[in-house]
């Protein structure tokens, strides 16, 4: 059966404050073809500190656009020669999708990044369950995210559109979340990790 790939994308690098990064590059490092073919994104995660790498997250469908029951991460090094890699061992904590749950039209994961935001918030709280949803459209399958964030007793469904972290000092100072609200309005909110 023929898979195309979706991808959640997320861009993030932590800083390893003392020994260089070892990565594992995909076979197919000229196109990533074997993540990226077929793909759309619809969540990134920027950072102050190689912006251009960008970290993916895609999930497999088949051609009924079922999902095919896998999600996965990877690296897309816009600082080197684009070529595709894999989680390095101290990224992997932050962003290897656990505790991962399938139907036919939708996926759940969670991701330690936002154990990261809810251990240094006490008014907000980011639900460590990233939802995806697949529509079959005329465009084929697409993909849309939601998370539930409650503030001061409030929840909302927010659709994140971008998580960026503000890198000061090798360390994580700020992560602002962008995206927009069920009714249609942007989204917007900075906060502090430090």
């Amino acid at each position: 059966m023929k898979y195309s790939v979706l991808i959640l994308g997320i861009l993030f690098t932590l800083a390893s404050c003392s020994s260089p990064v070892v990565r594992h590059v995909a076979s197919d490092s000229k196109s990533c073809r074997d993540y990226t073919e077929s793909a759309s994104s619809f969540l990134t995660y920027t950072k102050t500190m190689n912006p251009k790498n960008v970290l993916y997250f895609g999930i497999r469908y088949d051609a009924q656009c079922k999902v095919a029951r896998e999600v996965f991460p990877y690296w897309v090094m816009g600082e080197e020669s684009g070529q595709c890699a894999g989680l390095t061992p101290k990224e992997q904590g932050y962003f290897s999708p656990k505790n991962a749950v399938f139907g036919d039209k939708n996926a759940s994961f969670s991701i330690g990044v936002i154990d990261l935001i809810n251990s240094k918030q006490s008014t907000l709280k980011v639900a460590n369950k990233v939802m995806v949803n697949l529509t079959q459209t005329d465009k084929g399958c697409v993909a849309t995210n939601t998370v539930a964030i409650t503030q001061n007793g409030v929840t909302e469904n927010i659709q994140i559109s971008n998580l960026h972290a503000e890198v000061k000092l090798l360390s994580i100072d700020k992560i602002i979340i962008k995206g927009k609200r069920s009714n249609g309005t942007a989204y917007t909110n900075t906060i502090s990790v430090k």
